[in-house]
């Protein structure tokens, strides 16, 4: 028995253009797998986030990239993975509020940061879909 996963991919130039094609093309794929309206909010202010945060934070000025999106239905479960290819965590300010990491983890109902090997960050997301408030 073959099992099909229903998958969406792509990579972006690690541009502003990104952030907005990703919102809606997560967004569709979630609506098409049953998110209802409140998840699509919060999956589209989730990816938004994360690429953004890719945007702003993965490059150096001057040096040019990659942001890769992911998503897949498993078991009613929508997971979502943005990743880049940049200098990974780094100590210290840096530009925006701070605030996308915390908006990521209130509006995914999981959410863990993983630094790539050999560079780069992972944010993975889960949303539940098709669970009542009860279970």
């Amino acid at each position: 028995m073959l099992l099909s996963i229903p998958y969406v991919g792509f990579d972006r130039p690690a541009t502003g253009e990104a952030a907005g094609e990703a919102r809606l093309r997560i967004t569709a794929f979630a609506a098409e797998h049953g998110a209802d309206a409140t998840q699509q909010a919060d999956v589209a202010l989730a990816v938004t986030e994360a690429v953004t945060n890719a945007i702003i934070h993965a490059y150096p000025p001057g040096r040019h990239g990659l942001v890769h999106i992911a998503a897949d239905v498993e078991d009613d479960d929508l997971e979502i993975v943005i990743t880049d290819d940049g200098h990974g965590l780094q100590p210290g300010r840096s530009p925006g509020l701070g605030a996308g990491l915390s908006i990521i983890a209130e509006t995914a109902d999981q959410f863990v940061i993983r630094e790539r090997d050999p560079n780069g960050i992972e944010l993975w997301m889960r949303f539940y879909l098709n669970r009542d408030d009860t279970s």
